[in-house]
């Protein structure tokens, strides 16, 4: 018995030895680290979001699909801490969006073609690829650490149009000879470049939840005033790969 209980004092003493060193390397380490992590000074991660484009119904909105009607993004999101709560940051980012339009008077296909006649329509589809930078404000809350925690970001997004395509599909009027007939538009000119708006986003380490509201008219001058408007929300979400 005693023998037992003198080899169970030697392994706890050994134990204890152990992971004092263990405290003291896994200490000296962090304090090696430098400023960058999720809670320090500057941090920089991945991010890719999907989201959906949604329309407010009314006469001067043009009504769209709302699960085909979608956006793509991947981007890099920097932030900058401030203090225990508040850090500022900005995304850039490089997002594809697509609006498919029902059979309604505001789809862009009624507003750009005169003929064929709108009932012939199979496909009224628009979609662009846009340049963004988004620069936020972080408020912080609860518990955080070697992670991002919880967190609210206010951001301003700017969006540069770098390419739009405008597809139409649509029964032939000679349906004996030629059953559908497809018109597809590049380089749209009756749209605007450069749009901005608001977005608001609520997160934790792994992914964000986000709402935005474009300020800014997506269509020019070149298709009269009476114009049905592109719907302006779009809703996702966020995930991230931490560099």
């Amino acid at each position: 018995m005693k023998r037992w209980t003198v080899i169970f004092i030697l392994l706890i003493s050994c134990t204890c030895s152990g992971q004092e060193i263990l405290l003291r390397q896994k200490t000296e380490n962090t304090l090696n680290d430098g400023d960058f992590g999720p809670n320090k000074k500057k941090y920089l991660h991945n991010i890719f979001g999907f989201g959906f484009n949604m329309s407010l119904h009314g006469d001067e909105v043009s009504l769209i699909h709302g699960g085909s009607s979608f956006s793509l993004s991947y981007g890099l999101r920097r932030k900058r801490k401030l203090s225990n709560a508040f850090a500022l940051g900005y995304d850039l980012r490089y997002e594809f969006n697509q609006y498919r339009f029902k059979k309604h008077k505001g789809s862009l296909f009624t507003q750009v073609y005169s003929v064929p006649a709108p009932d012939s329509l199979v496909t009224d589809k628009l979609s662009y690829s846009v340049v963004q930078l988004v620069p936020y404000f972080r408020i912080n809350f609860g518990k955080r650490g070697d992670h991002l925690g919880k967190y609210l970001d206010f951001a301003v997004c700017g969006e540069l149009m770098i390419s739009s395509r405008h597809i139409v599909k649509y029964d032939h009027p000679n349906d004996n000879m030629v059953r559908k007939s497809t018109h597809r538009s590049r380089r749209l000119a009756y749209t605007n470049k450069l749009f901005y708006g608001l977005e608001a986003r609520y997160g934790n380490s792994y992914f964000n939840l986000y709402f935005r509201y474009r300020l800014a008219d997506f269509f020019n001058d070149k298709l009269g005033d009476d114009i049905c408007r592109i719907p302006a929300f779009n809703a996702g979400v966020f995930l991230f790969v931490a560099r």
